[in-house]
């Protein structure tokens, strides 16, 4: 990331990226849900 993702919101993607890292190696927790619409025809 720190090569490729030059674009001018890199460095609070960055930030972003270490700070998930380091919530995760300290034992943080994260829960993922999906959500979507049915379409009828």
């Amino acid at each position: 990331m720190e090569k490729h993702y030059l674009h001018f919101n890199a460095a609070a993607m960055m930030d972003a990226a270490k700070g998930y890292v380091t919530y995760m190696n300290e034992g943080g927790k994260n829960m993922v849900t999906l959500a979507g619409a049915k379409e009828h025809c």
